[in-house]
């Protein structure tokens, strides 16, 4: 995706952006002019608009986070900003120049796999990961409160005698053995 560009004045607002800041915000051509950052922030990121203030008054050259910005349907879009200050001939801090890439779907990714792996660590059932050679790498809170029940023989209470074989199979096929008698 391209980068959004806007330029912003000491009070925060937009002088210009780029149609590519423009789509990601869902703001029609020039509509952005004169916005406050502020109004564009999220809430809970609204140190941003302080950050421009301070690249441009020269309290600050440089700046880069990722925060949220609202889109103008109200839905959050997740941005990798870079702030820095544009200079004048005599090399004064003038205006702002912020870049903003879109990182919305890297943050919803992370956002389903650290909700998945809260699922599997959270199942009342035992939830056990093996690799090809049937050796577990990994084991749920259930799984392992299981294994101390099964006493010296640990996992291999838990597993069928020929689990080895069965997950070696199960990779190699991307078939999912679904009822196992153990």
């Amino acid at each position: 995706a391209a980068v959004g560009i806007a330029i912003l004045d000491g009070e925060g607002r937009v002088v210009a952006a780029n149609p590519s800041l423009e789509g990601m915000l869902g703001y029609a051509h020039g509509d952005l002019a004169g916005t406050d950052w502020a109004h564009l922030s999220h809430p809970d990121d609204r140190e941003a608009p302080r950050v421009f203030h301070d690249v441009v008054q020269g309290t600050r050259t440089a700046y880069q986070r990722e925060l949220r910005l609202l889109r103008a349907d109200g839905q959050v879009v997740w941005g990798r900003m870079t702030a820095s200050a544009m200079r004048d001939a005599d090399g004064e801090p003038w205006l702002a120049v912020g870049m903003v890439e879109d990182v919305t779907e890297r943050h919803r990714t992370r956002e389903e796999n650290e909700r998945l792996a809260a699922f599997v660590r959270e199942a009342p059932h035992p939830v056990l990961e093996c690799d090809a050679a049937g050796r577990v790498l990994f084991r749920n809170p259930a799984a392992a409160r299981l294994e101390a029940e099964a006493g010296p023989r640990g996992a291999a209470a838990l597993l069928p005698p020929n689990h080895a074989q069965l997950t070696r199979t199960a990779l190699e096929s991307g078939k999912i053995f679904r009822a196992v008698e153990v």
